[in-house]
């Protein structure tokens, strides 16, 4: 038989096309923003350099993957909100949830690498990558924060906001490559962490929490009221295990 197109929906083929353009968009930009500053230090330092920050970017990528999991598991239930025209604050409230949640993974983690994160990767490929722990952590601690945001995600999947973040991501990226050169410059590697860490901070944490507050209509000062109440909880160990990891370094330098 025939394929027939008597009943071709144009607008949901525009709306699939543009969702689609964004996915590949915010695909393409991501590999780029994981692997420049590997790239901009092959150019800039030498090839140890180089095998000590990709340890790091290792230990970044899997701690991305590990806190991301939760936003998965909440993705049929935001769908299915906005389909159902879900109101804001019912959108706001479902994202401050699912952040608690994700914040005490992600909380959990990452105080587990600030307490034993020399002795991680000293066992793990030795003490020649021990300046690995300083960098995983300019890349862990900024990026926290919109890992616990991920669901919002979803929510701009629904309503078909994608290309904004997109455009963001881009946007990060020319951040981050003037950002790591200028920083490397100055700083040594540590400055592509630098970098990297400042586009998170404009692009994620800025750009990003305006947008959702002002164009997708959720309450971003009520997420973070909700977020803020779990924050304390987190102080001493992160606190405890800075002081022990600084000590130990220091030995170790000295």
């Amino acid at each position: 038989e025939k394929i027939k197109f008597h009943y071709f929906d144009k607008v949901m083929f525009k709306s699939s096309m543009l969702f689609s353009a964004a996915i590949l968009l915010q695909a393409i930009v991501n590999q780029i923003n994981q692997n420049m500053d590997s790239m901009i230090l092959g150019v800039m330092t030498d090839a140890k350099t180089v095998a000590v920050y990709s340890i790091a970017l290792v230990i970044y990528t899997t701690y991305n993957s590990i806190t991301s999991t939760v936003a998965g598991v909440f993705l049929p239930q935001a769908t299915r909100m906005v389909a159902q025209d879900a109101t804001n604050d019912e959108l706001t409230d479902m994202v401050a949830y699912t952040g608690r949640y994700q914040l005490m993974l992600a909380g959990a983690v990452l105080s587990g690498f600030i307490l034993f994160g020399h002795d991680f990767i000293s066992l793990w490929v030795g003490d020649t990558y021990l300046p690995a722990y300083k960098i995983s952590l300019i890349l862990l601690l900024p990026v926290t924060i919109p890992l616990i945001q991920s669901v919002c995600n979803t929510i701009l999947d629904a309503k078909m906001k994608r290309m904004s973040r997109s455009i963001v991501l881009v946007l990060m990226a020319v951040i981050n490559v003037i950002a790591s050169v200028i920083f490397i410059k100055k700083f040594g590697y540590i400055g592509a962490a630098y970098g990297t860490s400042l586009s998170t901070i404009i692009g994620h944490i800025i750009i990003m929490n305006i947008y959702y507050h002002k164009c997708v209509g959720l309450d971003i000062k009520y997420f973070w009221k909700e977020i803020f109440k779990f924050i304390p909880s987190l102080i001493i160990p992160i606190l405890s295990g800075s002081q022990r990891n600084y000590t130990m370094y220091y030995d170790k330098s000295t």
